[in-house]
């Protein structure tokens, strides 16, 4: 178990009124002032030359999270923080299966349903109201099965070897977003509550398509991942049903959040040699900096108050490390401390 693996401006000041330089001042130092004192969560896991260990970040200072022997050990896959309080989501293996958990703070709850060997696995989470909604699949010893849970209840959602791997909650209303398999190949899709809505790829029904990321706002459904035209796979988004696709080669859009009317997306692409992490506004893409040259990818976006948090990875040429961006800023965040161990950072929120 691993990690899944813009042009320099001059701003010539001495041309401006006097009132335009004092409010791109007032912004700046407002945006520094964000930065110093937002609470940036993260949330992932680390390897310690032994197993894989859960964990959240606040900043940069970590926190393991109990659960999982070696050496597949446990991975922290979401995060969500409701009135101060952290919840993640995740799996661990017990040294027989997988088991899907979450931890509030540091206390974890397991999640029923699953077999051996698959077991089962949570990727996505949600609070609201006091209710601990959890997204995932299980495996019922024949196939695969999306499902969430609330509060430790579990609800199965239709599909065929299907799986659910991100969450939105909306006025009550459950969203899921995820793919199944129609036999030949998987089908994007989400679920409204446990009605199953397809989403097209390429439109042979041939070649695979899968969503990674799902976003609510004013009864819209905005849900991001990307599909294989049969000659190479391309990052796209959805608003209901209407597919837009990203630029970038051989693209994944893995997270997506939506300001007023801009679409924020995150993920990667591959510029013939590695892949690079990127983020695109609408249809606009921007490398995130810092990542070098062996390797990158962006795996969740979170915005508040004017700040853009991004949260990956990237190879150091012999691991990877975990880290995020604050409005294009790159911090590291810890593992074990040794460079030649990885860090994986999956989801991020911003508090």
């Amino acid at each position: 178990m691993g990690p899944r693996v813009g042009p320099f401006r001059f701003l010539f000041i001495f041309t401006l009124p006097f009132f335009i330089m004092t409010a791109g001042c007032s912004n700046y130092l407002l945006n520094q002032v964000l930065q110093i004192t937002a609470k940036v969560y993260t949330a992932g896991a680390y390897y310690n030359g032994t197993a894989w260990i859960a964990c959240y970040w606040l900043n940069s200072t970590k926190t393991d999270l109990p659960g999982g022997v070696a050496p597949n050990g446990a991975e922290a896959r979401s995060i969500f923080v409701s009135g101060g309080t952290v919840y993640t989501a995740g799996y661990y293996n017990n040294g027989t299966t997988w088991v899907a958990c979450y931890w509030t703070n540091g206390t974890k709850t397991d999640l029923p349903g699953g077999t051996a060997p698959n077991g089962a696995m949570a990727y996505s989470i949600y609070v609201s109201g006091g209710t601990v909604y959890v997204g995932g699949q299980y495996y019922n010893g024949t196939t695969n099965v999306a499902c969430y849970w609330t509060n430790g209840s579990k609800t199965d959602l239709p599909g065929s070897n299907a799986s659910a791997w991100s969450m939105y909650v909306a006025g009550g209303t459950v969203y899921t977003g995820g793919a199944y398999s129609n036999g030949t190949a998987n089908v994007a899709c989400y679920w409204t509550n446990t009605l199953k809505t397809d989403l097209p790829g390429d439109g042979t029904g041939l070649h695979s398509a899968g969503v990674q990321s799902i976003y609510v706002s004013g009864g819209t459904v905005y849900t991001a991942g990307g599909y294989n035209n049969g000659t190479t796979s391309i990052a796209c988004y959805w608003i209901n049903n209407s597919k837009t696709d990203l630029p970038g080669n051989e693209g994944s859009a893995t997270s997506i959040y939506v300001s007023g009317s801009t679409i924020y997306t995150v993920g990667g692409y591959n510029n013939g040699t590695y892949d690079v992490a990127c983020s695109w506004t609408n249809i606009t893409k921007t490398d995130l900096p810092g990542i070098g040259s062996n390797g990158s990818f962006a795996y969740s976006i979170y915005l508040s108050a004017g700040i853009v948090c991004i949260a990956g990875s990237y190879s150091n040429g012999t691991a990877n490390i975990a880290c995020y961006w604050t409005n294009g800023t790159k911090t590291d965040i810890p593992g074990d401390g040794n460079s030649t161990h990885s860090t994986d950072a999956q989801s991020i929120y911003l508090w």
